[in-house]
């Protein structure tokens, strides 16, 4: 009687040993290490949106940061690492991690990690998409060909000479897996953000839109690359001209028509281009900026210099600064000198 109470027992036993056995070998395996990383070193990886289980092991593996892709594959289809449990974004894998600790972290984007997007010194959207693309899952010609759509500037309120205005540059958090529409609704809520009571109440007592205050910005960026502290003064020179009905004539705005801003010296001829962004035929600002202004520029102008130089033109030598005048006289003197100065160095 011992005997076959002993072979049940046994039976009993194997049989629950064969059905438990997966389990027995996925727990024992969780506490070994998923990843060829090593301990205290770690590896970035991105989710691409719509991925599906087979595309995460295959991506995983294709990086060569698994230990075993079967293994990891048993483990996700355990823990249902699929469909929406799938979340598209930028994670952070860290040596030693186990096949249950990689799952838990991958799973239900409980890992997702935010990314630092970063934009500036842009003069067009392309300049702008191809820097944002870098840290974003949206390529930069779906972002530029969005922002470029007619419909997507009228929706915030630009068009096509405007439209530069909407970004304010600088460096924000977002999730990597955001795409071309997702990133323009977040610079409207920035740009809103930046034009707060405060800043709209100087706008409208200079007597600028905003948009205006970002074309002005833009300009006050071109004549001046090199000292932010000169800003506040030019933009002062162009208030003055604007406020006294003066042309602007700024060098900046025929280069913009020109279609190059490497152009060390404006010729006479030059400023005769018949083109509505040139300000030595133009009066008042041009119809939009000539590139994507920061901030510290946008309030540059918001809180330009009150004075009375009415022309400025750069210092005579090579500081990449500038000499103002209150008169013509003595600007006639300043501009002499500096074109002698560029006739030394050999610039034509």
């Amino acid at each position: 009687m011992k005997k076959y109470i002993l072979i049940g027992i046994l039976g009993v036993l194997a049989v629950g040993g064969y059905f438990a056995y997966p389990y027995i070998s996925l727990y024992l395996a969780s506490s070994k290490s998923a990843l060829t990383i090593e301990d205290g070193q770690s590896k970035d990886v991105f989710i691409k949106t719509d991925a599906d289980l087979e595309w995460v092991v295959n991506y995983l593996d294709g990086l060569g940061v698994l230990e075993d892709k079967d293994k990891f594959l048993e483990f996700a289809e355990k823990k249902n690492f699929k469909g929406k449990n799938i979340v598209p974004g930028k994670y952070v894998l860290k040596g030693g991690m186990s096949y249950n600790d990689l799952i838990n972290h991958l799973r239900a984007g409980n890992g997702r990690e935010s990314v630092q997007v970063t934009f500036n010194g842009c003069r067009t959207i392309y300049d702008m998409a191809g820097k944002v693309a870098k840290n974003i899952e949206a390529d930069s010609a779906a972002i530029a060909e969005y922002i470029s759509n007619p419909e997507t500037m009228a929706k915030y309120g630009f068009d096509e000479k405007t439209i530069r205005a909407l970004f304010i540059p600088n460096t924000y958090e977002m999730y990597w897996d955001t795409n071309e529409k997702e990133f323009v609704a977040r610079m409207a809520k920035e740009w809103k953000s930046f034009w707060n009571a405060r800043r709209k109440a100087k706008a409208k007592k200079i007597g600028l839109t905003q948009s205006q205050v970002a074309t002005l910005a833009s300009i006050v960026r071109e004549e001046q690359s090199l000292y932010e502290d000169e800003w506040k003064r030019i933009a002062g020179v162009y208030m003055n001209r604007l406020n006294m009905g003066m042309l602007l004539q700024a060098d900046p705005t025929v280069k913009y028509c020109l279609g190059d801003f490497t152009i060390k010296r404006i010729y006479i001829k030059d400023t005769k281009i018949d083109c509505e962004y040139n300000t030595y035929r133009n009066a008042g600002l041009p119809p939009g900026p000539l590139n994507i202004p920061s901030p510290k520029g946008l309030d540059a102008v918001l809180d330009f210099e009150d004075h009375k130089y009415i022309y400025f033109c750069a210092k005579a030598d090579g500081s990449g600064r500038h000499a103002f005048a209150k008169t013509l006289a003595q600007h006639n003197q300043n501009a002499a000198a500096f074109h002698r100065y560029q006739d030394q160095i050999g610039v034509h």
